[in-house]
């Protein structure tokens, strides 16, 4: 005010339209870019710069009673300011901020109940790129990849990494699959130093815990094949081995019994890899990809139905240009991809377009953005429940944009540019349910371990961690 740091505040009480003075006795100290929480029955501040100094300290404040009580300063997060806050039903968590215009990768838990501070996990992990991530609902996994070792826990609503076990764990590996099962992450397949190999292990991250999946019947050893979880089995299909051949041969793996039903190879596609795989809540869809010859990108794919051990071959009628190296996803009705590399495409192996395919009637719709957005392979994509989110890949160069496709309007949007991350490729993204979490990479010449969030519609990326 004027210069002046302010120590007062007000309630508002919109039934009445009237203000009341919030009692100063025993109030936090004058300050500002601080933050505040509400629980449910007082408001807590902490933290902030009271006009030389940022601060450590904070008090809880009772309307009902109209009265402060400080927070206790042990154990309590260093000093900051323009923190975060996040009220859990809990604790109230604090992270990031600023001290002495030095970033904080730190945060501390405070606990209504016990009146009493917890730290943060603050590790952060390793560099790496073409590695894999999963959702669970709460947290996304992270692992292997080129570059780094492990993997980790990250979960956003707090912003910290938590490192897996590595008793029992995989070696690190790269090109492999990876699916989320309700309960576990199961990686399978890849390249282990160099070397294509068929195991795969279960995670656990309530447990924390890795256990191997059968071995003996599990399919020929591959990398660049695809996975996809039907609710009880996961299923692999295609990718390359040794000698630069492709397969279209794949497996049926069930967690419950710890093993393996080979997939039928009448009527499937042509071996192929680095091709596309959708599950539609009965059949995976695959299409695209590499065959063996490095000119050939076919335009056909096909239906498999896992309950009759079948394949239904998708049309090639109004089919889009065959093509590899790209992303897509299911939206409940349609699987939806765009751009990718070809050799024959117009004007230097890029694809601009995309296609839309209904598997209810076997028909395709061609997509295109046109000239708003470049054209790319390696593109991460998410589905939000509304549109298809593109983001980042390899272009002319690498690319830090993206866009948004709107399939009931046909719109396309591009996202915003500001706070965007660095220029990528074999990073990931994840969709958590409100936004995209973004990690990793292969930027500017350096392996990355920074993460990124975006919400549709929100006017910059937030740069999260390390």
């Amino acid at each position: 005010n004027g210069g002046s740091y302010l120590g007062d505040g007000g309630r508002y009480s919109p039934a009445a339209d009237t203000w009341l003075a919030i009692s100063a006795t025993g109030a936090p100290s004058a300050r500002t870019s601080h933050v505040a929480a509400w629980d449910g029955a007082q408001m807590l501040v902490w933290g902030g710069f009271d006009g030389a100094n940022v601060v450590a300290t904070g008090a809880r404040y009772n309307p009902a009673t109209d009265a402060w009580l400080a927070l206790p300063s042990n154990g309590s997060p260093a000093a900051r300011a323009l923190h975060s806050a996040t009220w859990t039903g809990a604790e109230f968590v604090v992270w990031g901020g600023v001290e002495n215009g030095n970033p904080l990768a730190t945060g501390g838990r405070f606990h209504f109940a016990t009146n009493s501070w917890r730290s943060i996990n603050s590790a952060v992990p390793a560099a790496r790129y073409n590695h894999t991530a999963v959702w669970t609902g709460s947290e996304v996994i992270i692992w292997g990849g080129d570059g780094a070792t492990g993997g980790v826990r990250y979960n956003p609503a707090l912003n910290t990494f938590t490192p897996l076990s590595t008793v029992g764990a995989p070696a690190s590996r790269r090109y492999h699959s990876a699916v989320w099962t309700g309960t576990e992450m199961i990686i399978w397949g890849g390249r282990e130093a160099g070397t294509r190999v068929n195991t795969g292990f279960r995670y656990n991250p309530t447990t924390d815990t890795w256990a191997p999946i059968d071995a003996i019947s599990a399919p020929e050893a591959r990398e660049l094949h695809t996975a996809v979880w039907t609710g009880t089995h996961m299923i692999i299909w295609g990718g390359g081995r040794e000698l630069a051949t492709n397969m279209n041969t794949g497996g049926r793996y069930d967690p419950v019994n710890d093993e393996w039903t080979a997939v039928d190879t009448a009527g499937a596609p042509d071996p192929r890899q680095s091709h596309i795989a959708v599950w539609t809540g009965t059949e995976m869809i695959v299409w695209g990809g590499a065959a063996s010859v490095p000119e050939f990108t076919p335009n056909t794919g096909g239906r498999y139905n896992p309950a009759t051990d079948t394949w239904t071959p998708t049309t090639t009628t109004g089919a889009p240009m065959g093509r590899s190296n790209f992303s897509g996803v299911w939206t409940g009705t349609e699987m939806i991809f765009w751009s990718g590399f070809n050799p024959q495409a117009a004007g230097g192996f890029l694809v601009l377009e995309g296609g839309r395919y209904n598997p209810a009637t076997d028909s395709w719709i061609i997509i295109s953005p046109g000239s708003l957005i470049s054209k790319r392979t390696f593109a991460s994509s998410v589905w939000t429940g509304r549109e298809v989110i593109f983001w980042g890949g390899s272009g002319a160069t690498d690319l830090n944009e993206g866009v948004r496709y709107d399939p009931s309007s046909n719109i396309w949007t591009l996202t915003t540019r500001i706070g965007a991350p660095a220029i990528r490729t074999g990073h990931t993204a994840t969709w958590t349910g409100n936004e995209m979490v973004l990690f990793g990479g292969y930027a500017n010449l350096n392996i990355t371990n920074d993460i990124f969030t975006y919400t549709p519609g929100r006017t910059m990326f937030l740069y999260l961690r390390p």
